[in-house]
């Protein structure tokens, strides 16, 4: 995030203040600006609309555009609101507009409310689904194996897999609000290895501004010098400082600009640059994917809703033209409007039908929901943002053949005289406001050399890593409910005597163990065999294994209650060195390596303790150490 041009300084040569255009007053250009300008430059924004705010556009209180605050605690528009005095409503969550799980309701194939075991049970699925693909993703990382859309990703995972309506309908709630609702685009287009590559998240819970997001921007850009309705048509850098911007009603000159308009708009090409931009940058505004989402809004005489709940999941019908949820803004904003979105290539063509379609089809949802006897809406309204030519469309994400070096790429500066931000600008938060906010602060800091304009960092959380850890915390949380206390205490005496796990507070111990599933083998049972994958890690319960080593087929260990084989395989790909036979009667706890990282990442301690046996291990074996069959050592 720290700029990486030498700073310029706000006074020229002859004594006049530096001059600086910014192109949109938008969320980006306006925070640009305000820097700039209370730190001493003459700045200058054109705007195409007649009106501030971009993508940030506020109706009777309704937001529009921009919505959410995605990540509350730590997150930059979070502390502009407060400075600016706007106070935000905490809607709960965590970086969707959902609510959170534990707050939303669902609604069935049948257009029944789910009970709590159902709804488990559909969250549940979707998890060990995304288990299966982080799984997916960090062999495809390790192999080096080419990007995937999500969809195949999806299908690869699903595959072979016997579900029913059900587990079908909820699969295809989950990743569609995941994809096409998350990032504006179905889920064919969404890269899967990049797609939130190293995406930062603030604070659990999403909030909502009281008045809107247009408001704050509008405060933000009180006293600055803005030109509305002028459209830049070109601008001419051939003399770094001396630049002209064009627009379809004048010519204007400054020492540095800043381009801050939508990537859809860049994607266009009405923009035109001369000199031509260089080809690296051209390249990422052509692979970084540019979404898009509508909104539609039916306002009613009073809430004829249950007016507590915040969010309700629609599962009633097949999804590929329809919305994944409905949205109570009586609850949020006590109006009584409910909110539907839809993303992707059913948004566009959602934003060509008439309004009576529009209002056929919002309602038949409404009624899939409420019941029949639902009344008809005052207000219906539909946004455009994809036939909006300030924008073409809603947000960045990242498709398949983009990473987040093409949005490296795009912020790069041409030179010391033209700048460039925007939400696909910013690495670890592109496609929300904050990223737009923080770009502009970055390069108004870039141009200063004022590294104390950007925002402190927050210590944040990587997106992928906070929703695995959530997962986890669910199955745990699941599995502790089912295991009874007899049981979990006896998984938990197992591993007391396990060397890895022995150093460990038992708190930790009991979120392990209820982790595990028991299998049971009898005499001579194939545990697992050399030269097949691994993937899961094994805890004696009772009974005894041999281990026959692959290398030395006379040479052979035997294990018994608290020994743990298979466990290499969780740092070391590859397949089994050795096959593992029981000996006896034999209950064995197993646990698969991806909810095994998951544990590890929640719980450091365990994993430095793993650590250190498994270093101590390898290193009696490069020393020419025999195993002892009376510890518990692995081979596998």
């Amino acid at each position: 995030m720290t700029p990486k041009t030498a700073g310029i300084r706000a006074i020229t040569g002859a004594g006049q203040p530096e001059r600086v255009i910014v192109v949109g007053a938008g969320l980006a250009g306006v925070a640009a600006a305000r820097a700039l300008h209370d730190r001493g430059y003459q700045v200058m924004i054109l705007e195409g609309r007649d009106r501030v705010g971009g993508r940030c556009l506020t109706v009777d209180g309704i937001d529009y555009g921009a919505h959410w605050i995605h990540g509350t605690e730590g997150n930059p528009i979070t502390n502009l609101a407060h400075r600016l005095g706007i106070t935000t409503y905490f809607v709960g969550g965590d970086s969707t507009y959902l609510g959170g799980w534990e707050n939303i309701v669902l609604f069935g194939p049948s257009q029944e409310r789910l009970n709590d075991e159902r709804k488990l049970r559909s969250i549940l699925l979707a998890d060990r689904f995304k288990d299966e693909l982080d799984a997916l993703r960090t062999q495809m990382t390790r192999e080096r194996k080419p990007d995937l859309s999500f969809r195949q990703a999806i299908n690869a995972v699903i595959s072979n897999k016997t579900l029913d309506l059900f587990d079908m309908r909820s699969l295809d709630w989950h990743f569609t609000g995941a994809t096409r609702d998350e990032w504006g685009e179905s889920a064919d287009q969404v890269s899967f290895l990049y797609g939130d590559a190293g995406y930062e998240v603030f604070g659990y819970g999403d909030s909502v501004l009281e008045c809107g997001y247009q408001p704050l921007v509008e405060r933000l850009a009180q006293g600055l010098d803005i030109r509305l309705n002028e459209t830049v048509a070109r601008i001419e850098h051939t003399d770094p400082l001396n630049i002209a911007v064009l627009t379809q009603t004048a010519r204007f000159v400054a020492d540095r600009v800043i381009v801050t308009v939508p990537l859809g708009v860049l994607k266009t090409g009405c923009i035109e640059f001369e000199p031509q931009l260089p080809l690296r940058k051209l390249a990422a505004i052509e692979r970084i994917g540019w979404g898009n989402l509508v909104k539609i809004f039916l306002r009613f005489d009073r809430p004829f809703w249950p007016t507590e709940e915040y969010a309700f999941g629609y599962m009633c019908r097949e999804l590929e033209m329809y919305p994944t949820d409905i949205i109570n803004l009586y609850k949020s904003h006590a109006v009584p409007v409910l909110a539907m979105l839809i993303g992707g290539q059913p948004s566009r063509s959602v934003e060509t039908w008439s309004k009576e379609h529009v209002t056929e089809w919002a309602m038949s949802v409404i009624r899939d929901v409420f019941g029949e006897d639902v009344p008809k809406p005052i207000l219906v309204v539909r946004t455009r943002w994809g036939q909006d030519h300030f924008a073409h469309g809603a947000y960045s994400y990242l498709c398949v053949g983009a990473t987040t070096d093409d949005i490296d790429a795009l912020a790069e500066p041409v030179g010391t005289h033209l700048f460039f931000a925007g939400d696909a600008t910013q690495r670890q938060h592109w496609g929300c406001t904050h990223g737009a906010l923080v770009s502009g602060m970055r390069e108004a800091a870039r141009i200063s050399g004022d590294s104390s304009i950007l925002p402190s960092r927050h210590f944040t959380e990587n997106r992928r890593w906070r929703e695995m850890t959530q997962r986890a915390n669910r199955f745990l949380n699941y599995r502790g409910k089912i295991l009874s206390t007899v049981e979990l205490a006896e998984r938990i005496r197992v591993l007391r005597s396990c060397q890895i796990f022995s150093t460990i507070p038992d708190s930790e111990k009991e979120a392990l163990a209820s982790m595990f599933t028991e299998s049971v083998y009898q005499d001579g049972d194939i545990i697992c065999r050399a030269a097949e994958e691994g993937d899961q890690m094994f805890v004696i319960r009772e009974g005894e294994v041999e281990i026959l080593i692959s290398e030395n087929p006379k040479r052979s260990v035997r294990m018994q209650t608290g020994a743990v084989f298979g466990e290499y395989g969780l740092f070391m790909a590859g397949r089994r060195t050795a096959t593992v036979v029981a000996r006896g009667a034999l209950r064995v706890l197993t646990l698969d390596y991806y909810r095994f990282r998951s544990f590890l990442l929640a719980f450091p301690e365990a994993a430095l303790a793993l650590l250190t046996i498994t270093v101590q291990r390898l290193s009696e074996i490069q020393s020419g150490n025999e195993l002892r069959a009376t510890s518990p050592r692995s081979s596998t």
